[in-house]
């Protein structure tokens, strides 16, 4: 062991002096002198000193550079997307931010759709592109954010321009749009109704020379993008048709493109058929259209690993991680596997956590779904009422016979159990709920007191369209149960994410087989995705009453942090 590792007050005297000894360097003064400069002369305009990432090596860890994922930069190496660490040599197809720099801003484009993955970075560089066209090309900051990320300045206007960036609603544009452009336009910009819920906009210079970024979004209708000649039109996520249409007439004056930065997750709507005819019929992109998938994984910014299994549990996988455009015309729930997900009846430790939910139907089925949660947070269907042309009396009848204990239940006259929503039957359940539940003047020994077979469901939900038939349920027969959520695409998502395999390689929704399980069963082997519409996000084609009441089911519990 040396003097210095032995006394720590002599290493770090010796670690002083060495830090002076640096210090006092000419070479050195004379690069912090120059780095001082640089950092001085290039504060006031942000985007000059903004790099575009780069994937990084996943097989030349960089620990100084602060997260255990971070690598060796990459090198592009073209064609495609082949970059190639400059340490280990390995050639791999990688997906690049400054790459789709590069093309948005090709010569000859009209049309730049940089399809990004969720933490992608997409949103950040339409962002730089907004700042790029508003000072425009013979800004020295545009140059030099250029000469930092290889981008060539020819499709940009010489002088300051006006750029409209367009989101789809003004939570979008207030919550990530306007924060991103924040970091990039100069320091003076003059800001007008930037934190306000309507149309906004940053300027800069004044009189001819002046550039401005407009904040627009799509839900102010075509109207809105009438009138004004536009440098750039930045779309941050998919507009309609119309305001597309409506937006590509402002390009006419100056010939000015037009930007997609977006992560599709509607499968192939009008717009992107006419923009992308070319990804379905194999041929090459047409003159003026630049196609570029950004993937969240190669961002380096990010831990890859991670936003991977957030990804994968979700519905559109591939989508949210690379930006693909996936075909929503087949099976809903694709992932799902009879010899995975369907499991033999045992029985369930009363120790677990029951829930249930209603699917509300004459005509179509009546749908209640009992469900478990097991510790490791995995759902077990273990039962399911679905049964049409019956009244609310009928499916209360039925709920309450598998629910309740048949042992200790009123007798009538005969010497009978009483009928289950019978007047004798209510007074058993209303004294039940205040005491105990007796048989021969004792406490059942069948259900303990408690009147109940099994555990009953901590919660009830139910369609929230039919608050008047849960009304009957809850007054009239003794079911207490609370409105769902219905949100479908959020629903949909949640099922394939407990329908998704874990590190242990199982599912964490499983449902018993058995004859009463089975159209839930035929239901998640043959629901289709339908046609999106504007005011339908998660269509679908095929029966799903089943399908409904396990999403109320697994919503419920999640908003319960049961799962």
């Amino acid at each position: 062991m040396t003097a210095e590792a032995a006394d720590p007050v002599l290493a770090a005297l010796l670690a002083e002096r060495e830090r002076r000894r640096i210090e006092a360097d000419p070479e050195v003064q004379r690069l912090q002198r120059a780095r001082t400069a640089y950092i001085e002369r290039w504060a006031p305009f942000p985007l000059a000193t903004f790099q575009l990432w780069q994937p990084e090596c996943r097989r030349c860890p960089r620990p100084e550079k602060g997260q255990p994922w971070r690598g060796q930069t990459m090198a592009y190496m073209g064609p495609g997307n082949l970059h190639k660490c400059p340490s280990c040599g390995t050639v791999e197809e990688r997906t690049s931010q400054r790459r789709a720099g590069q093309l948005a801003l090709s010569a000859s484009v009209e049309y730049a759709l940089v399809m990004g993955g969720n933490r992608s970075g997409k949103t950040e560089l339409g962002a730089a592109m907004d700042a790029v066209f508003m000072l425009g090309a013979s800004h020295p900051a545009v140059q030099h954010f250029a000469q930092r990320n290889g981008l060539t300045l020819t499709r940009v206007q010489r002088a300051p321009g006006r750029v409209w960036m367009s989101h789809l609603t003004w939570p979008d544009a207030l919550e990530y749009g306007r924060p991103k452009v924040d970091g990039l336009v100069p320091r003076d910009v003059t800001r007008r109704h930037w934190t306000l819920n309507q149309q906004a906009e940053v300027v800069w210079g004044e009189g001819r020379g002046t550039g401005r970024v407009v904040s627009k979004v799509c839900a102010q209708g075509r109207e809105a993008y009438q009138g004004s000649a536009i440098h750039l039109g930045h779309f941050d996520e998919e507009p309609p048709l119309d305001v597309f249409e409506e937006c590509l007439m402002r390009c006419v004056d100056y010939r000015a493109p037009l930007l997609f930065t977006m992560t599709s997750l509607e499968g192939w709507t009008p717009l992107l058929k006419r923009l992308l005819a070319h990804r379905i019929t194999g041929e090459q992109p047409p003159a003026g259209v630049v196609d570029y998938e950004l993937h969240s994984e190669d961002n380096p910014h990010i831990d890859a690993s991670f936003v991977v299994r957030a990804a994968n549990r979700t519905l559109r996988a591939g989508s949210r991680l690379r930006g693909e455009i996936v075909d929503l015309t087949g099976r809903v729930h694709a992932a799902f596997s009879r010899g995975i997900h369907l499991i033999d009846p045992f029985p369930l430790p009363a120790d677990w956590t029951r829930a249930a939910a209603i699917d509300f139907g004459y005509i179509d089925p009546f749908v209640h779904i009992w469900g478990a949660v097991g510790p490791d947070r995995t759902v077990i269907i273990y039962r399911l009422r679905y049964a049409s042309e019956r009244l609310l009396r009928d499916h209360a009848e039925a709920i309450h016979e598998v629910e309740t204990c048949q042992h200790c239940r009123p007798l009538n006259e005969r010497g009978e159990p009483c009928p289950v929503i019978s007047e004798e039957w209510q007074g058993w359940r209303i004294d039940g709920s205040r005491g105990l539940a007796l048989l021969d003047g004792q406490i059942c020994p069948h259900c303990q007191g408690t009147g109940y077979q099994e555990p009953p469901p901590f919660a009830r939900w139910h369609d929230p369209s039919g608050a008047a038939s849960a009304a009957e349920l809850v007054q009239q027969h003794s079911l207490a149960m609370v409105p769902a959520n219905n949100d479908r695409l959020a629903g949909m998502d949640l099922i394939h994410e407990l329908l998704a395999l874990d590190g242990a390689g199982k599912p964490h929704l499983q449902i018993f087989r058995g004859e009463d399980t089975a159209p839930l069963v035929a239901e998640l082997e043959g629901l289709k995705h339908g046609k999106v519409t504007p005011t339908q996000k998660a269509p679908t084609i095929g029966a799903d009453h089943a399908w409904d009441a396990l999403r109320y089911l697994l919503m419920g519990l999640r908003a319960s942090r049961l799962i």
